[in-house]
């Protein structure tokens, strides 16, 4: 239980004190070989719900309400507001993009982890970007190599152009869709369900 408290408060330390962001503090935790309550790799959405978990200050939430817990506060209230009032702010930072990355949330590796973009080594990022497993930058636990982001594109645009003079292919792909969205959706076949 102890170890756990302190893993706590290094999050919440590290959030307000050093600055790091919850990508950067689950990549902290894994680096330095910290487990996580289900032995796991930390992920940054169990480091987001440790930091907006009011439980750690002493309080239960129940229906709205807000009472004190039976248990020690692990974090101080003043700290957990700090990190309530900074969460959204650091959210809603405008990021500068200088060009589109086009296939941002398109794009997936072989492991299944979304690509992102990235601008690795020293040089200009005006000059180079490239994609990058998701996996790799958060995890380092996957071995694809970074992907020059014009080369790719250009690559996809391609394939695209070819599959848009492919016009049996796309009257088949068509069909295919029209058929499958004549199908009863399963949701009208059920009565209504309550979910937690």
């Amino acid at each position: 239980m102890r170890k756990r408290q302190k893993i706590v408060r290094l999050i919440f330390d590290l959030y307000l004190q050093k600055k790091y962001g919850v990508v950067n503090i689950a990549r902290y935790l894994n680096a330095e070989g910290v487990k996580s309550k289900t032995g796991k790799k930390w992920k940054f959405t169990v480091v987001h719900h440790i930091l907006t978990n009011p439980t750690y200050t002493g309080i239960i939430a129940r229906g709205g309400e807000r009472v004190t817990g039976a248990h020690k506060p692990i974090i101080k209230e003043e700290a957990f507001e700090q990190v309530k009032e900074a969460l959204p702010l650091r959210k809603l930072k405008p990021r500068r993009v200088c060009e589109p990355n086009l296939f941002t949330g398109f794009i997936f590796c072989g492991c299944g982890a979304p690509m992102h973009m990235s601008y690795p080594g020293s040089e200009s990022k005006a000059k180079y970007k490239y994609y990058a497993c998701s996996r790799r930058l958060d995890y380092k636990d996957c071995a694809l190599r970074y992907i020059r982001a014009d080369i790719l594109e250009i690559s996809v645009i391609n394939e695209l152009k070819k599959l848009s003079e492919d016009k049996p292919r796309i009257q088949a792909i068509v069909n295919d869709l029209k058929e499958e969205n004549r199908k009863p959706s399963l949701l009208s076949n059920r009565s209504a369900e309550v979910y937690p």
